[in-house]
This record gives C-alpha cells, sequence and structure tokens, in this order.
C-alpha cells in the first residue's frame, strides 16, 4: 500500500530476514460463575509422546488465563473471564475466510 516508503531500515531487514513465528490463537469464555483463584495464569502441558488436539491443532501446551482475578471490571460481579491461548500453525487459517464452514 505504501511501498516500503515509510519503513525504517531496522523493520525492512526485520520482515525480510527473520523467521516468522507460530500464530497464536486467543479465545475468551464468559463464565456464568465466579472462579476464585491465588492464580491468574495457569498452563497446561501434554505428555510428549501423546499431545492434545483443539479442533485440527495438535498443542503440547495451551494456557487458561483468569482475567478476573486481577481485574474486576472485566466481568459482572459473581461472572468470570477466562481467555485460553495456544499455538496453531498458519497453514490451518491462511485460506479461511468469512464464508468457510471452518469460520
Amino acid at each position: 500500500m505504501l511501498d516500503g516508503k515509510y519503513l525504517a531500515p531496522e523493520y525492512k531487514t526485520a520482515f525480510d530476514e527473520w523467521a516468522t513465528f507460530t500464530p497464536m490463537v486467543m479465545v475468551g469464555f464468559g463464565v456464568d460463575q465466579l472462579i476464585d483463584s491465588d492464580c491468574h495464569d495457569t498452563q497446561y502441558f501434554s505428555p510428549k509422546e501423546k499431545p492434545w488436539k483443539i479442533g485440527r491443532t495438535l498443542v503440547d501446551c495451551f494456557d487458561i488465563m483468569n482475567r478476573t482475578v486481577y481485574d474486576k471490571s472485566l466481568a459482572p460481579e459473581g461472572k468470570t473471564t477466562l481467555l485460553m491461548s495456544f499455538f496453531s500453525p498458519w497453514n490451518l487459517w491462511e485460506k479461511m475466510s468469512f464464508k468457510s464452514p471452518e469460520y
């Protein structure tokens, strides 16, 4: 769109030469009860020989964050906001459109 006219040289090098990272999927959930916890972030790891499957993605770990633990404004009183995240390869997402059944 801007043909790189306003791109600093450091960023050009990054875009041209650096490897990309695996995309992260983040899904938010509203829970109709209070989930009280001392920890706002918990990671779960699968056994190396048997990764879990979330949708079409094989994962060896995922993260669940209880956002309400440190910010009560993120959910009404007595409710909880959870955020789950995991890495998922780009090839599962790159051709998805609003019209595709997967969406």
